[in-house]
């Protein structure tokens, strides 16, 4: 059961007996402006996904942007939500560390040094007049936190997952609309929230398939919000402090596929009958990306896997909407595409966001979709079985640190 984001608690944790994790405790220190009581505040319980808008100009009449809130409930462990510290004092402090230990890298290891750098400073600067940049920053401090200190790991989790709320919460009741003053501002938000709504999914440790997708395709239902954001901002950008950035990131969707990784499974698609031809289009699609990102391996030491780690964060947005419906439908061929993505997560283990969460998606589609399905699945499996023979993966509700 989600929380219904209503204050002081929600309804639906009382229900339940369980502590909400939505609303910070009426803190009013914890480094934000506070919230009008007249502001209407959009969350998971009432919020849709607007349509993605990617014209420029003014944004005189345009309705403000709005990101729908997550369900991160998988993340949250027990009642000790954020160490339950004593003090207003011990608050800031927790938060002062986190924003000492906030980098780029965290959200864009791909970036080159440079530009870590230079984002880095933006967004801890731009963060000091923005609190909903800087509670995104924060949030994603304290998920990597969350994985380098053992000790505090369920402690620095749901403070994640609490900063990440209000971060979400500030930014919607703020109505922001996109200017030259908003765009800035609003591209760092969208993309470490993207980046870090994506590593959440991938968080997500079910037994069972069916558990995973419904979470898989929230964070595709949000993520694609973010976007929205995204396009909207990016004609502003061009004579912004963002713009080696922005640049950076140009013409990941205009690659095209070069290898046969995927011919397989590309010849057992097109001799598939029970498909549209609008899905199987989709099925493609989500295939040439695959292909990309693998073929980005054979020029790695070049590349330093750019293209790799980019689809790995990015593939739910560059897929038609199409094939995230098929997800939905439960339809046996997306699943089994979903696997060849589980191989890419797998080729980008080495990143802290990711871990074994490649390992774990390929074995809970093999049990879910059966020896029938053996064919279609035999790509991934030689990826993810070849150096990992034996699956083994610890069925937590956090990322296994």
């Amino acid at each position: 059961m989600k929380c219904d984001e209503t204050w002081p608690r929600c309804a639906n944790c009382v229900t339940v007996g369980r502590r909400c994790v939505f609303p910070l405790s009426a803190d009013p220190d914890l480094l934000s402006t506070p919230m009008r009581p007249d502001e209407n505040l959009v969350g998971s319980s009432g919020a849709t996904t607007p349509n993605a808008d990617t014209s420029s100009g003014s944004s005189s009449g345009r309705s403000p942007a709005v990101i729908s809130a997550p369900d991160l409930t998988h993340l949250t462990i027990g009642d000790n939500i954020s160490g339950q510290l004593e003090s207003d004092v011990a608050i800031n402090m927790v938060h002062m560390k986190l924003l000492i230990h906030f980098s780029l890298r965290m959200a864009i290891p791909e970036l080159d040094e440079h530009l870590i750098e230079l984002g880095t400073r933006l967004t801890v600067k731009t963060g000091a007049e923005v609190p909903y940049l800087l509670h995104e920053a924060l949030s994603l401090s304290a998920r990597h936190l969350s994985m380098t200190v053992s000790e505090k790991s369920s402690e620095y989790l749901n403070l994640a997952v609490q900063l990440q709320n209000r971060a979400i919460l500030l930014f919607n009741s703020e109505k922001v609309r996109v200017d030259e003053t908003t765009c800035v501002p609003m591209i760092l938000f969208s993309s470490i929230l993207g980046r870090h709504l994506c590593m959440d999914a991938l968080a997500f440790r079910i037994p069972d398939l069916g558990p995973f997708l419904d979470c898989y395709v929230n964070f595709v239902r949000v993520h694609r919000g973010v976007k929205v954001i995204v396009n909207r901002s990016w004609p502003l950008l061009k004579d912004s402090e963002l713009c080696p950035l922005v640049a950076w990131g140009m013409g990941l969707g205009r690659l095209r596929s070069r290898g046969n990784d995927c011919d397989g499974i590309l010849r057992l698609l097109d001799s598939y009958e029970d498909i549209s031809p609008d899905c199987l289009e989709a099925c493609h699609r989500a295939i040439e990306f695959v292909q990309i990102a693998v073929d980005d391996l054979q020029v790695r030491m070049f590349t330093r896997g750019k293209h790799l780690y980019q689809i790995v964060f990015s593939w739910s947005l560059l897929v038609p909407e199409a094939f995230s419906e098929m997800l939905v439908q439960r339809k046996p061929v997306a699943i089994a595409i979903l696997a060849h993505y589980a191989a890419l997560l797998h080729l980008a283990r080495d990143q802290w966001q990711i871990g074994d969460s490649g390992a774990y998606l390929l074995n809970v589609i093999s049990k879910y979709l059966g020896s029938e399905w053996d064919e279609w699945l035999a790509w991934p499996r030689s990826i993810v079985l070849s150096e990992d023979m034996e699956v083994d993966i610890p069925l937590r509700p956090s990322i296994p640190v």
